[in-house]
């Protein structure tokens, strides 16, 4: 059980929709085929700081009627998501590729860049999956182990403006979290 703030930090990775993986065996990624961990083609975010944001809305109210007025009986929610917000601390071609809106040529992290064709998607949104792990004081004792670790299929987006100047440019994405009967989590 933990009684007190552990998470200190994170490490993240994105698999994108479509991609060929070897890992456990070859396929291509999708909503319900998910590579495997040790894939060589997930792309490493770098130095990261992540924050998650539960989303309930269109609450819908049930009063009970009592004798001389309702009461709250329940309350449905029928929608809910979980929003993941990315800030990298490194800017990478990656992030690049997703601010023009451009197919991905430099994917792997460690890739020499090359042609990207400005608004090139249809959107400015990628699909894959998310990994995240999530390190604290207890991860250390434990031989490393991550506190929360968490893969969901996402829409990914870069967050924010593309700003140069006497400033680092640190990339915020957003990735919200899609249905997918793979989407998992561990808590250790």
């Amino acid at each position: 059980m933990i009684q007190q703030p552990e998470i200190l930090g994170a490490h993240g990775w994105f698999f994108r929709d479509g991609a060929a993986f070897t890992v456990p065996e070859a396929g291509t990624t999708g909503r319900e085929v998910k590579p495997g961990a040790a894939d060589p083609l997930w792309h490493d975010f770098g130095i990261i700081d992540v924050s998650i944001t539960p989303e309930m809305g269109a609450e819908i109210e049930i009063w009970k009627s009592s004798p001389a007025v309702k009461e709250l009986h329940d309350i449905i929610i029928s929608k809910r998501g979980l929003t993941f917000k990315i800030t990298k601390k490194e800017l990478s071609n990656f992030d690049l590729e997703l601010v023009l809106g451009s197919e991905g040529v430099s994917y792997v992290s460690g890739e020499a860049g090359g042609q990207v064709n400005p608004l090139e998607l249809q959107s400015a949104t990628v699909k894959g999956w998310l990994k995240l792990q999530f390190y604290g004081r207890q991860s250390a004792r434990d031989g490393n182990t991550p506190l929360l670790t968490v893969e969901s299929y996402v829409c990914l987006k870069y967050d924010g403006d593309f700003a140069p100047g006497d400033e680092l440019i640190e990339p915020v994405l957003s990735a919200r979290q899609l249905i997918s009967t793979l989407n998992t989590g561990n808590i250790a």
